[in-house]
């Protein structure tokens, strides 16, 4: 496997330029079943190669000018402990994980104050934590 190849902002607001013009016009055609393919393609494409660049993340250091290079970062701190929540089975299907509120935050539309017990999906939850508005409640700590 080769090491990561770095994406150039150049390169990548190319490609936003044709998907807008491409999207641009299929707001003005009547062709709804071909821009809707298009839109499908563009967005497995897109998520095809987040998943391959963090995945590969794994095992090379994402280039540091790349524009994508803080978001891999991210992940890479985010994706162990979501893993360890979901191994630890943590989430109650139909409602998701425990979480105490840390800083005042709006979720679902509705303002949440510190110390509030609520549920999250998983990883918004993860997401939430690694920015410091929440606690997961976590009964059975792995780590200490």
């Amino acid at each position: 496997m080769k090491e990561h190849t770095r994406i150039h902002r150049e390169d990548l607001e190319k490609i936003s330029v044709e998907i807008n013009d491409t999207v641009g016009w299929c707001t003005s055609s009547l062709e709804t079943e071909l821009c809707t393919r298009y839109v499908n393609i563009v967005g497995d494409l897109a998520n095809t190669l987040g998943r391959f660049r963090l995945k590969k993340s794994l095992s090379y250091e994402p280039p540091v000018g790349s524009v994508d290079y803080e978001a891999l970062i991210c992940a890479l701190r985010i994706a162990p402990r979501y893993h360890e929540l979901l191994f630890k089975g943590l989430s109650l299907s139909h409602v998701g994980i425990a979480v105490r509120i840390k800083r005042g935050i709006s979720i679902n539309n509705r303002i949440v104050t510190p110390g509030t017990v609520t549920f999250l999906d998983e990883l918004e939850a993860v997401l939430l934590e690694y920015l410091g508005y929440i606690e997961i409640i976590d009964p059975l700590p792995l780590t200490q």
